[in-house]
């Protein structure tokens, strides 16, 4: 049986706990200085602080020549958009103009057969010859 304290029925410690855990350097926090150590064993007074007062503003020259660039090629797809758009509505004005003329044929045709019946419904029945005899 397993016993809760950690130990097993052999007398060993359990392996649950990390195996390095004992060889960790305990931080002190907060630090006296207020700079935590470096694991590295670099001081900090060689690296280079780069504080808000000090800092310049100055946009690398690769930073700006993408800018430049990106710029470009909004300028440059925003034409083709408004080109294409414009395109759109040419086509869906002639499509509209073509639907309309459609119709317009379309009942035109059905009033000339409408017209062109003139009583010949009513004789279908009948034969050719019984046709010409009416």
């Amino acid at each position: 049986m397993t016993s809760f304290d950690g130990v097993n029925e052999n007398g060993a410690e359990s392996r649950d706990k990390d195996e390095n855990e004992d060889d960790a350097p305990e931080l002190v926090y907060p630090p006296e200085d207020g700079v935590l150590p470096r694991s590295d064993d670099v001081s900090n007074d060689k690296i280079p602080q780069y504080a808000a007062e000090h800092s310049v503003d100055v946009e690398p020259q690769w930073l700006q020549e993408m800018r430049e660039k990106s710029k470009k090629m909004l300028a440059k797809y925003d034409d083709k958009i408004n080109e294409m758009d414009k395109k759109l509505k040419k086509m869906m004005a002639y499509r509209q103009q073509m639907a309309q003329d459609f119709d317009t044929k379309i009942n035109q045709l059905i009033l000339k057969w409408i017209s062109n019946q003139n009583g010949t419904t009513r004789y279908r029945h009948l034969r050719k010859r019984d046709k010409a005899n009416v």
